[in-house]
């Protein structure tokens, strides 16, 4: 449990969920974009496959660094007195909402167009 309650602390969630909004409203604006079938469909898959693979190495990164008010640190290098992950956390809640909106709009705007 304690490696949990650590995720939490760090965002690693809301990183990883933001990363995975994120790549879907890139994906579905790459489709969008894309007029020509074979080339569009080729440039779907690699822009896929270039998410997919970014994915652990983001996951990893929300877990070793921390943006303080001195800019990125490591995680190890910051004293959890001095930690300011709160003020990230409530940051990257309304960029959760921000990109959930885009994504609801996405959706709904397809299935009524």
């Amino acid at each position: 449990m304690q490696v949990i309650g650590e995720l939490r602390r760090r965002n690693v969630f809301k990183v990883s969920v933001a990363y995975i909004l994120l790549s879907y409203l890139l994906i579905r604006m790459a489709i969008a974009v894309t007029g020509m079938p074979e080339a569009g469909a080729r440039i779907v898959q690699v822009l896929t496959l270039v998410l997919i693979l970014g994915f652990p190495v983001i996951v990893l990164f929300a877990w070793s660094c921390e943006i303080t008010t001195e800019g990125l640190r490591p995680t190890s290098q910051v004293k959890r007195s001095k930690s300011i992950t709160s003020e990230t956390g409530r940051k990257l809640n309304y960029v959760l909402l921000a990109l959930l909106a885009l994504a609801a709009a996405t959706i709904i705007a397809e299935n009524f167009a």
